[in-house]
């Protein structure tokens, strides 16, 4: 979605996506910086198995949102289960403004990977193709 920084979006809304989203992250998308994570999810994911299958602990901040559903998770235990982990962590809620956000933290080195839930990622998309 976009190059300096790099923005990738990934529906990893499961540990086996997660797992992969960071993979492919790590060895298909070259980056120098460091890694800004933008995440929202739905209940009933716990949000801890899927922010280490992410590689949190590796990422610089996580950005935690919230998907525009009634079963979305709270951006605040999203950064709490980040904390938990080692990771600096940034509540904000507006999907657009969590993405403005990590863009304005980013180096054009850096990689910003914005995923969650398939209704979180929709909704950046629209959003990041909006801002073009």
């Amino acid at each position: 979605m976009g190059r300096e920084p790099l923005i990738v979006i990934d529906g990893a809304h499961n540990v086996q996506g997660a797992v992969t989203a960071a993979a492919t992250l790590r060895d298909d998308f070259h980056h120098d910086g460091e890694t800004i994570l933008v995440v929202g999810m739905l209940s009933p994911r716990d949000p801890m198995p899927i922010l280490e299958a992410l590689e949190a602990d590796a990422a610089a901040v996580v950005v935690a949102s919230s998907a525009p559903s009634p079963r979305a998770i709270p951006p605040e235990q999203i950064a709490k289960a980040a904390e938990e982990l080692g990771t600096r962590a940034i509540v904000e809620p507006d999907i657009a403004k969590a993405v403005e956000r990590a863009r304005r933290l980013a180096a054009p080195s850096d990689a910003i990977l914005v995923t969650g839930s398939l209704w979180f990622i929709g909704a950046a998309r629209a959003q990041l193709t909006s801002a073009r």
